[in-house]
């Protein structure tokens, strides 16, 4: 299994599912399928990585200025209708990103900028739950410093939005398995390690988890977001183990989130993690401490957002 730590969360669906409404995922109102990307739009390609037999695609959107990452095998855009992760930039795309060659690699990639549009509510019914449960917590938390762990990095729009949403003082913390992805984010999607701010760090998520715990680190808020090359959360993200660790790393009312993903093209039925995962948590934090949230709407499939709290 490949143990790679990425955000997955859009999926062009035609499903009962599917709204009709404007999207990146619609060109002149025809609906995207497995494989019918416009390469066009190709920024970037990193061939596959230690751990990952797996191609990343990163495609800008030249009429709106998006920027989107996915997993993919030869001749096609994604590897199973996945966008890893995707962010609405500032202003308009930049000549820069447009000097750019079919297929090419890291090192000869178009530099191709990017700042993060605060205006625009993240893409991803996942990220946007999320950003509606951090809001309230890290503008009400008071004096000490809000303290957010991520696992998983993806493009960071999320650590981005937190930052840019939460009180000056506001701490994220990530790990990211996959080395390519922490380029892909700071060369494409405009994220930085800021001093005091935000700092990211390379590993495997539950070895992460396990390293602060038992440190003694703390935060208020845990986010799960790791995935292994598509829609399966890795076992050591989803484990007795993992889950322990989680709960010793949050504060005293902290909470945890962590993000499942439901049906895609190839599974229908969906890989049943958040029906396996669930249970350790209830039984780690309680069962009245543990919710399993069904998060729809736009153009993606249902996907699952376990939110478990710690005692206050």
């Amino acid at each position: 299994m490949n143990l790679l730590s990425l955000s997955v969360f859009l999926l062009a669906a035609p499903s009962p599912w599917a709204a009709v409404q404007s999207s990146f995922l619609q060109r002149g109102g025809v609906l995207r399928a497995v494989g019918d990307w416009d390469e066009s739009f190709r920024l970037c390609t990193f061939g596959a990585g230690p751990g990952s037999d797996n191609l990343i695609k990163v495609f800008a959107d030249e009429a709106e200025n998006t920027r989107y990452v996915s997993f993919a095998v030869e001749g096609h855009a994604t590897e199973d209708g996945f966008i890893e992760s995707m962010q609405k930039c500032k202003g308009v795309l930049s000549e820069t990103c447009k000097h750019r060659k079919k297929g090419s690699t890291p090192k000869d990639c178009a530099a191709c900028p990017c700042e993060l549009d605060l205006e625009h509510e993240p893409f991803g019914n996942y990220q946007r739950r999320m950003l509606e449960l951090i809001e309230p917590r890290c503008k009400a938390s008071g004096k000490e410093p809000f303290r957010v762990f991520l696992v998983g990095l993806g493009g960071g729009a999320l650590v981005q939005h937190i930052l840019g949403q939460c009180p000056k003082g506001t701490v994220v913390e990530a790990v990211e398995y996959d080395p390519r992805m922490i380029e892909i984010a700071t060369r494409f999607f405009g994220l930085n390690p800021s001093p005091g701010a935000f700092k990211v760090e390379k590993g495997d998520g539950g070895a992460a988890v396990a390293a602060h715990a038992a440190k003694g680190d703390t935060y208020d808020m845990v986010l799960v977001d790791a995935f292994a090359g598509g829609s399966h959360v890795p076992e050591s993200c989803r484990s007795t183990a993992f889950v322990s660790n989680v709960q010793r790393m949050l504060r005293k009312g902290g909470t945890v989130l962590a993000n499942m993903a439901g049906p895609t093209y190839n599974n229908l039925a969906g890989t049943g993690d958040h029906k396996i995962t669930l249970p350790i948590y209830k039984k780690s934090f309680g069962d009245k401490s543990v919710d399993l949230e069904t998060l729809k709407g736009g153009m993606e499939f249902p996907s699952y957002l376990i939110v478990a709290h710690a005692a206050p």
